[in-house]
């Protein structure tokens, strides 16, 4: 076939772009002078590459400078051996942090999406690809954002040879919108702990944090939505019949694949069927600072619109979502529902026009400020529901 199993499904290999390693660091486009640069990083190391005396790396220069001066004072053989000793603990010390260091890649896996208020787990993966020598005593440095401080990712057993290792990163988003995750490169202390070494390419990772989930009560009188069987069937579901087949696209479920066609056809196709239900409701949202002139309330109402939204989409009774004066988006796929949730993470109070409710499309809700903090569900001129604050 055109695609492999794991490029279709998404899954990652340290092949992809996504992977670091510490090779970026040194690397040359020239093979034939690519140990020359090598050694040469011992002395002149290159951008991302940073070594640090410890407190016990001080501790043992002093020492050596106050040996190496009683030594040439009283020309005693032993000091001479035992500086010697001092300075070749140093020498092996880079050595083995090198072959620690060697054949490492590493990334950041972050979930589909995040959300405000709900802890998320990120997870910095390490592959050690040395066929015989293990990896030891190694972490990472975590941040989320600019101003946020770095906080330690520590591995602390041993990353065996040809082996993986997830190191979960463990937050809660506060505000949503765009959110950067920024992971340091590999640091280690080994094998002596005189030195602290960083090497790699940095990881700035952008990602989407959705709005918080807010509590409300909706009620809708019978007959407000289409019976099923009437009307334009809108989506395509889980029905019985099958409607087609079309080509695999992320998020879809891997047992709707139809491996026979797939086969045929050289690219991956999965089924679809049609939607029994013809029932659904449509929302509409404006982001105008006349009808949400408190920042409070605007919030409020973003996170409103983001749970009814999810809601009606996981009851399969969505049919689009219209925000400003955009063309509604119309929901038939996960990715749909996806960029929706998108545009609301990033929206912001802006200058659009309110949408009188005598234009609005037939069973589609609309939000407006309700008492206090509350923001109310209309269809119509009629309020069907409200936010509990």
């Amino acid at each position: 076939m055109g695609r492999s199993v794991a490029e279709a499904v998404g899954i990652v290999t340290p092949e992809s772009p996504g992977w670091r390693s510490p090779a970026g660091a040194y690397q040359v486009r020239n093979r034939r002078w690519r140990w020359l640069r090598v050694f040469s990083s011992f002395i002149v190391p290159p951008k991302y590459y940073r070594m640090r005396l410890t407190f016990s790396g001080w501790a043992l220069l002093v020492i050596a400078l106050a040996m190496g001066g009683a030594a040439y004072n009283t020309s005693s053989n032993i000091l001479f051996m035992s500086l010697s000793l001092i300075l070749s603990s140093l020498v092996m010390s880079g050595f083995l942090s090198f072959f620690n260091f060697k054949k490492i890649s590493w990334m950041l896996d972050v979930p589909r999406h995040l959300r405000v208020a709900e802890p998320s787990t990120v997870s910095v993966r390490v592959k050690n690809e040395k066929k015989w020598l293990p990896t030891f005593s190694f972490w990472f440095r975590v941040r989320l954002g600019k101003s946020g401080r770095y906080k330690p990712l520590t591995h602390g057993g041993v990353l065996f040879s040809e082996r993986i290792a997830e190191m979960p990163w463990r937050f809660t988003p506060e505000a949503r919108g765009e959110l950067c995750l920024n992971v340091s490169g590999i640091e280690s202390k080994y094998p002596f702990g005189f030195f602290k070494k960083t090497i790699g390419v940095p990881i700035a990772h952008k990602t989407i944090v959705w709005p918080e989930r807010l509590e409300y009560r909706l009620l809708l009188q019978a007959g407000r939505r289409p019976r099923a069987g009437q009307g334009q069937r809108y989506k395509v579901g889980a029905g019985d019949d099958l409607a087609g087949l079309r080509i695999y696209q992320e998020g879809d479920d891997l047992r709707s694949i139809h491996w026979k066609a797939s086969a045929r056809s050289e690219q991956f196709l999965v089924k679809q069927f049609d939607n029994d239900g013809g029932q659904g409701m449509r929302l509409a949202f404006s982001s105008s600072k006349k009808l949400w002139s408190d920042k409070e309330m605007f919030e409020n109402a973003v996170r409103a619109v983001a749970s009814v939204a999810e809601d009606f989409y996981r009851r399969g009774e969505l049919i689009s979502v219209r925000i400003d004066e955009d063309e509604p988006v119309n929901i038939f796929h996960p990715r749909d529902m996806y960029a929706v949730m998108d545009q609301l993470a990033l929206i912001q109070r802006g200058k659009a026009a309110w949408q009188q409710p005598d234009l609005l499309a037939e069973n589609e809700i609309y939000l407006k400020p309700g008492e206090g903090t509350a923001v109310e569900y209309w269809l119509r001129d009629e309020c069907v529901g409200r936010t509990i604050q």
